[in-house]
């Protein structure tokens, strides 16, 4: 589905420094403490609705996915949700598919707006950019509840260049539900990258015109 963008004053600046975010370890569920952001200009701010039926009635709410570039010009990626008060259940996950970067540090800032933070996330080591921030343990019954909004979530990242590249779902508590596939932003690779990914392929075309 295609992303409404925000209307907010124009982008803001966010001035907060940070200390160090988690390096998320592979396929290891890493406990997120809270810490600022690194701080920067925020260059996207969109605003995304999701509804999908789960514990015998609709959860719905909005997802907040925000870009800012940092004073090195590499970016950082954040997203918050924002759980209707009329949903019929808590949020358990934001989980991203696509999101590809060399670095994958992650946390959620206590400065921002919300009430209820991620306590943990996943990167999955297998291809294809999978991190899962978890709000199982965050309350009692656990989850984003109804009515309620999360604290901003984010991955850090050494990327200089984005796109609407990778996608996220939400799920309920226990995930036998889930969201529609929503489109998110995300690192894209370098010209250098890219390169050698097309070498790649072009040999791989040669060796089977060869076979």
């Amino acid at each position: 589905m295609k992303l409404n963008r925000l209307t907010i004053a124009s982008l803001a600046v966010i001035v907060t420094a940070s200390a160090n975010a988690v390096i998320l370890t592979p396929d290891v569920f890493t406990a997120l403490p809270g810490t600022l952001t690194p701080g920067g200009t925020v260059v996207e701010d969109v605003l995304q609705s999701f509804s999908f039926a789960a514990n015998g009635g609709t959860m719905s709410g909005t997802v907040q996915n925000r870009v800012v570039r940092k004073a090195d010009n590499t970016y950082f990626f954040a997203w918050r949700i924002f759980n209707d008060a009329n949903s019929s259940g808590p949020v358990q996950d934001l989980r991203l598919a696509g999101f590809n970067t060399s670095v994958y540090d992650g946390d959620w800032d206590p400065s921002s707006p919300g009430t209820i933070s991620p306590t943990q996330a996943i990167l999955f080591s297998f291809p294809g950019g999978f991190v899962n921030f978890n709000f199982n343990e965050a309350t009692n019954p656990g989850g984003v509840t109804a009515g309620n909004s999360s604290k901003m979530f984010y991955l850090d990242t050494n990327a200089t260049a984005y796109g609407q590249v990778a996608a996220y779902d939400l799920t309920n508590i226990g995930q036998s539900s889930a969201s529609g596939i929503y489109s998110t932003f995300a690192p894209v690779p370098e010209p250098a990258s890219l390169a050698i990914l097309g070498i790649g392929v072009l040999a791989l075309v040669r060796r089977k015109k060869k076979n």
